[in-house]
């Protein structure tokens, strides 16, 4: 590519269109090998001179503009590329028009931009507006589908972006609310949860049901909804997120060893919401609904696992969805042991620790966490001095990682002042709990 870009450069001289093109052709090579400095001075240099010798608003002109912002972004100089973004969707409506796909990539990308440099005020007003014209477009395109006509083609692209916008201006929204007044908080959380509803019927629309991006909508509004307190519509909310992606039997379907893609993302997107739901119902009541929670809690960790790419009981393959099974295989083994189903908890929670363990650095606070549950287990197994071992190996982790005063180092010192108390070593328990005692630095 180097050598036809100098070739063009002797044969037709530096400012050719067909000498840019090939600039503006190598520096998005480079930029998708992700050798980004070299990919600015070809894609700077073809975007400046594009625009000056062919106008702004000419189509390839506006290419390279975009090409210059999308590595602008992935440089994380997102004032930069929001500047370029900006700039370039104007010359997009001027020269291709305000409904072209162009025109509405670029504005998306500089909501994004926005959104990206905190900016949520104005993220929120560009993907509002970008978002009331694609519901019209959206509109108008169903309705020439369901006329037969061809332009009813572009309807599921159109909803596909509508969905999109409205995810920027969602959290354009919700990052926002900690800079208004309580009741315009309010306001805006119940416009976040319209919004996001919009957005899980949206994707309906465009992927049919069971996609991985509706279940990830509706789980989203249930988070919130917890986050806020509001546990009965958090819970109904978990459990449609549940049932917007086929249930039990949808997560059967994407587990399987043939699975595509698509088919392990909502295999992941389930076995969260069933992870979600059943510690909302532990959370709310205890072991009062424990069969439900188990039986979610075991959907999850083998939804988690194929995900991952590690069926047939091992996990391997993606480590975010195989942390999460192992979390997920954690809080089952928890819950076991608050049942007095010590047997068949113990096993669980050794494997889930020492599957976290093996992760590496990236899981330690949930490696803390379980090995603090396996500490509760071997007390509860009645196999002491294990406990206090790895309880003091806890409290040791979690000073290091938390800090000494954090929640987390205090409320493991709590629970060693009761081991400990329990073995009858007051002395020791005395100290223990007072350090529990100490107010946070």
């Amino acid at each position: 590519m180097l050598r036809s870009l100098e070739g063009r450069r002797i044969t037709y001289g530096p400012l050719h269109r067909a000498t840019l093109l090939s600039e503006a052709k190598l520096g998005s090579l480079l930029r998708s090998l992700n050798r980004l400095d070299e990919a600015e001075l070809h894609s700077e240099l073809a975007a400046s001179r594009l625009a000056k010798t062919l106008g702004a608003e000419h189509p390839t002109a506006i290419s390279s503009a975009a090409q210059l912002a999308v590595l602008r972004v992935g440089q994380n100089r997102h004032s930069e590329a929001s500047s370029v973004f900006s700039l370039a969707a104007k010359a997009a409506s001027q020269g291709l028009g305000k409904d072209h796909a162009s025109t509405l990539e670029l504005e998306q990308g500089s909501a994004d931009a926005l959104l990206a440099l905190g900016r949520h005020e104005e993220a929120a007003k560009v993907a509002r507006r970008l978002a009331k014209r694609l519901r019209r477009l959206s509109r108008r395109s169903g309705e020439a589908a369901a006329a037969g006509s061809g332009a009813g083609n572009e309807a599921k692209p159109l909803r596909l972006r509508l969905a999109k916008a409205l995810e920027t201006l969602a959290w354009a929204l919700s990052n926002s609310v900690g800079e208004t007044s309580s009741p315009d908080a309010a306001k805006r959380f119940s416009e976040v949860e319209r919004i996001r509803l919009e957005i899980a019927e949206t994707y309906k629309s465009a992927l049919g049901p069971h996609s991985p991006q509706e279940v990830s909508t509706v789980r989203s509004i249930a988070e919130a909804a917890q986050a806020q307190g509001r546990l009965d519509e958090a819970e109904g909310w978990f459990r449609s997120a549940w049932s917007a992606g086929g249930g039990r039997k949808g997560l059967l379907e994407a587990s399987q060893p043939t699975a595509g893609r698509r088919e392990s993302s909502l295999a992941a997107q389930l076995a969260g919401a069933a992870n979600n739901l059943a510690m909302l119902i532990r959370a709310r009541s205890g072991t009062a609904r424990a069969e439900e929670a188990e039986l979610l809690l075991r959907f999850a960790s083998a939804g988690f696992r194929s995900a991952s790419g590690g069926g047939g009981g091992s996990v391997s393959g993606d480590s975010s969805n195989a942390q999460a099974s192992l979390r997920s295989t954690g809080n089952l083994a928890d819950l076991l042991r608050a049942t007095g189903r010590l047997a068949e908890a113990l096993p669980l929670a050794r494997g889930a620790m020492e599957g976290l363990q093996a992760l590496g650095p990236t899981a330690r606070a949930d490696v803390l966490t379980a090995e603090s549950n396996f500490a509760l287990l071997l007390h509860a197994t009645n196999r002491q001095p294990e406990s206090e071992a790895m309880y003091r190996q806890v409290l040791a982790g979690n000073e290091a990682h938390f800090g000494a005063a954090s929640q987390e180092a205090s409320a493991t010192r709590a629970d060693l002042a009761e081991l400990l108390r329990r073995l009858g070593q007051r002395t020791a328990a005395e100290v223990a709990e007072a350090r529990a005692r100490e107010p946070e630095l």
